[in-house]
């Protein structure tokens, strides 16, 4: 199957060492964008600058691995596109001392070796740890979908989303509706995510 041209450029994306961006991005380090990023390369680092508990803070992060979209692109079935995924200190904190979270990381980037129990790694019970684990596990704890007549688990099979932005279900062709977890999806965590994705604005 060839590459989508979008998962071949964020393959050019060097990922040795921050700053982490595409080599058509990199006039965002000149100094007349200084203001657009922050160039943590550790969580010492990121917690000594001033971008550190700023709530305004809209930089582009180039020192955390880029996640412009989570799961496995090539088996999805439906994207649904969301804004920005949110951030804090313990972002930097996992991907520096965590190899396991940066490895899934940097194989959901590339779009090679996912975890095939696991593609969708926020619901990987391994990082639990992670504000990313807390949000959709929390979201698929609580909602489930009604899609075209269609219940689906929020974490259902072939569905994809991005991070931040659930408000953007009020739309009318997609509303969201309170349930009882195990009536909306049993707690089998080897079936969850197998066609779940996400694509970051």
């Amino acid at each position: 199957m060839p590459v989508h041209q979008l998962v071949y450029a964020w393959r050019q994306c060097p990922l040795t060492s921050a700053p982490f961006l595409l080599p058509q991005d990199s006039v965002l380090l000149d100094l007349q964008y200084d203001r657009c990023v922050t160039t943590c390369t550790s969580f010492d680092e990121y917690i000594r600058s001033d971008a550190f508990g700023q709530e305004s803070d809209h930089t582009a992060h180039l020192g955390l691995i880029p996640t412009p979209y989570m799961g496995d692109l090539s088996r999805a079935d439906i994207f649904v596109l969301m804004m920005n995924p949110g951030l804090s200190a313990a972002d930097y904190y996992a991907e520096e001392h965590d190899a396991a979270l940066q490895s899934a990381l940097e194989c959901n980037l590339r779009q090679q070796r996912l975890d095939r129990a696991y593609p969708f790694i926020w619901l990987n019970p391994a990082f639990a740890f992670h504000g990313g684990f807390r949000f959709w596990e929390g979201k698929q704890r609580r909602s489930y979908i009604e899609l075209r007549g269609v219940v689906a688990s929020v974490i259902g099979r072939h569905l994809a989303f991005s991070p931040s932005g659930w408000r953007s279900f009020n739309t009318g062709r997609i509303t969201a509706r309170h349930c009882n977890f195990r009536e909306a999806w049993p707690m089998n965590w080897n079936r969850i995510g197998s066609r779940f994705n996400t694509c970051t604005k």
